[in-house]
């Protein structure tokens, strides 16, 4: 189960943030942080800039 947080917590998380939203352009709305066998590993939950797309970003059947 991914844990919820701050992102602030780990900084490297809020630069990491912050760097995807600036390449790309996304707001980033929400991250998960994961254990995994090879580490820690964030998941980004984003929207897009282009409102044509909310259609298909949104929730639907339980994925995105």
């Amino acid at each position: 189960m991914p844990s919820v947080d701050t992102i602030d917590y780990d900084p490297s998380y809020a630069e990491a943030v912050k760097s995807f939203e600036k390449k790309y352009g996304y707001l980033v709305y929400h991250a998960l942080e994961w254990d995994t066998i090879m580490g820690k590993s964030l998941s980004l939950l984003y929207v897009g800039d282009n409102e044509d797309d909310w259609a298909i970003e949104k929730l639907d059947k339980k994925m995105i």
